[in-house]
């Protein structure tokens, strides 16, 4: 876990520290995020079962995944993996917010 933020910190050239995890479960997409998503989810997924149906039927429920929000910016980033496949994904700060029915404990 601590190896992908110091990757992902590498790649992106911003401080490790202004990368802070979040739960994947705690985020509502907007349309246009979701459905680029849910296309990456279908490729990675494909490239192990060639019988897979329409994209929009997978979703990032569907692999393993890590949520960043990038403090300067407040843009997203997924980094998902399935196999020996690694994506990782930018949304946008308009791309995505916090769900409005989360408990914050």
């Amino acid at each position: 876990m601590n190896n992908i933020k110091c990757r992902l910190s590498e790649c992106l050239n911003v401080s490790k520290n202004s990368l802070n995890e979040i739960e994947i479960e705690d985020i509502e997409f907007a349309s246009f995020a979701q459905q680029n998503i849910n296309k990456t989810v279908y490729q990675m997924l494909s490239l192990n079962n060639s019988r897979l149906l329409d994209y929009n039927l997978y979703n990032i429920d569907c692999i393993p995944c890590k949520s960043y929000w990038v403090e300067k910016t407040q843009d997203l980033v997924l980094f998902m993996s399935i196999g020996t496949q690694s994506r990782t994904i930018i949304v946008p700060k308009d791309g995505w917010m916090l769900r409005n029915d989360i408990i914050i404990n």
